[in-house]
Order: structure tokens, then sequence, then C-alpha cells
């Protein structure tokens, strides 16, 4: 896992959002608990884990969803963006 959302590329990313919803429904908590948090940390969107276990709207927690959403809050708050691929 890459240490800041800028350090990720698009498809990067999208591919660890897929690892979460991997280990959502396949891992214990002792592997899902670390990607979370290290979601929550380097994306610091206000919602955080909810994106996945609470969505909203027309969010079902899928990770293309999610990795929009992220992106979307991200660039609207002044955040980095994806590193270029």
């Amino acid at each position: 896992m890459k240490n800041k959302f800028e350090d990720y590329t698009k498809q990067e990313f999208l591919t660890f959002l897929q690892m979460i919803d991997t280990a959502i429904e396949d891992e214990p908590d002792n592997v899902l608990v670390p990607l979370i948090e290290h979601f929550e940390k380097i994306t610091e969107h206000p919602s955080g884990s909810d994106l996945f276990f609470r969505p909203q709207g027309s969010n079902r927690g899928e990770p293309e969803q999610v990795l929009e959403i992220v992106e979307t809050w991200g660039l609207a708050n002044g955040k980095e963006g994806f590193k270029a691929s």
C-alpha cells in the first residue's frame, strides 16, 4: 500500500478498492480492518468506510462508485489527484 493518495494511479487505487471489496466478503477482520484504516487515512473523505458499509443515494458501495466519489470530493476540496499513469 502506498503512503499517500496522490501516490496512486487511478488504476492502482481501483485495484486497492477491489481488494477492500473482496476482503469485506471473504476475509476476517484482521485483513479487512487495516485496509479500511488505510483507505480512511489516505482519502480523508468525511464518510470514510461508510462509502462501503452504508452507501447512500445511487452509491451501492462498489469499487468504481467509491473511486468516483472519492475523486470528485478530493478535487472539490483541494486535494491532490491521482498520479499520472
